[in-house]
């Protein structure tokens, strides 16, 4: 319904369309994100503490919380890394974890407390984005921030709720794309034309994912974390659809920057005065060359996410036909591939989009 209100107020006066489509995005939005306030899990939580005194086997912290009646907890470290244990030292901060049993109230430290650390470089990566990008790396925090709002307040919790993920994932995908889109490059129709390539990439990418998926069987439940959502939460249970929705939404912002790239180049040779039956030949040589070096981008930052298990890989490589029929490592490649196939053929298409576009606006 989304789509056709789109299409819609698109063949409308083309002066306004840009406005109304983000205002419509801004009140679909503003519908659509549920007021969440999730019930926490009394029997479960997490803390930060002090590290006060190391000892051999336990550690005594003071804690960030008023969860616990004693002022300081001595805690075995037996369940903490052998590399943390050796390194722990007074004045660190770690997690506690809380859980109550109907004898017990149990604590664990599990890991060092690394917010700070976190939000540090995160005002780095702010501060460097406007500082470097100005007006528009100010609108890409600000797109950020939105994407990141919609993920865990719509996305995840509907996902969550027990919600089929790949709807899911589109209904975010057509929410994020064109207010990420307007918001970050403005009203111009070269951003609707990559706003419309990116959906059309983005829908036949859903498509050679899902048959992909179903072909080489996989299951979805390949990983420790897939299993520990499995045990927490009892609605989610189409494991293949979120594994589907998963590359459906890490492609958003690859195509973003590859489809953006394209309708400006298409612009920009209209603007130079270009023959019309020349313009989508010219982007298309620019585009040959974007396609190949984002390809490479796109594999080496997979590669380098699945490192440990490219090492495994390496110690015998007379196996790997035989290796590659392994899930997790069959899940990988699936997801690389097809993540890579949509990056090449949304090229073509954003650049056809835009070229048509800008024939049609000077008839």
């Amino acid at each position: 319904m989304i789509s056709f209100y789109f299409f819609y107020i698109l063949r409308s006066n083309q002066k306004i369309t840009m406005k109304k489509l983000l205002f419509s995005v801004v009140a679909i939005l503003a519908i659509s994100l549920p007021n969440l306030t999730s019930a926490q899990n009394t029997d479960y939580q997490i803390f930060q503490a002090e590290v006060i005194q190391v000892n051999e086997e336990t550690v005594l912290v003071n804690p960030d919380t008023d969860l616990t009646v004693e002022p300081q907890l001595e805690l075995p470290t037996v369940n903490l890394k052998e590399e943390i244990r050796k390194d722990l030292e007074p004045g660190d901060r770690i997690i506690i974890e809380n859980y109550k049993t109907d004898e017990n109230n149990n604590y664990n430290p599990i890991d060092y407390a690394r917010n700070t650390q976190i939000y540090v470089l995160f005002g780095i990566f702010i501060a460097l984005s406007i500082l470097i990008g100005r007006k528009k790396g100010f609108f890409s925090i600000l797109t950020l921030i939105g994407s990141f709002y919609i993920l865990f307040n719509f996305t995840i919790a509907q996902i969550a709720a027990g919600n089929d993920p790949i709807i899911i994932s589109i209904i975010t995908a057509i929410i994020i794309i064109p207010f990420g889109f307007y918001l970050t490059h403005g009203f111009k129709k070269q951003t609707t034309a990559a706003v419309f390539g990116t959906l059309i990439s983005l829908t036949l990418t859903i498509l050679l994912a899902s048959f992909f998926v179903e072909w080489t069987r996989l299951t979805g439940n390949s990983s420790d974390e897939v299993f520990w959502l499995t045990q927490n939460f009892a609605d989610i249970n189409n494991l293949k659809g979120l594994l589907i929705g998963a590359i459906l939404l890490g492609m958003i912002g690859v195509l973003d920057d590859i489809s953006i790239t394209q309708a400006s180049i298409v612009q920009e040779l209209y603007n130079s005065g270009k023959p019309h039956h020349e313009i989508y030949k010219s982007a298309m040589r620019i585009g040959r060359d974007h396609i190949s070096s984002m390809i490479n981008t796109l594999i080496l930052v997979y590669a380098s996410a699945a490192l440990p298990l490219f090492i495994l890989l390496s110690q015998d490589l007379s196996q790997l036909n035989n290796l590659i029929n392994i899930e997790v490592i069959t899940e990988e490649l699936v997801r690389m591939l097809v993540a890579s196939i949509g990056l090449i053929i949304s090229v073509p298409i954003s650049t056809w989009i835009a070229s048509k576009m800008l024939k049609n606006s000077s008839s």
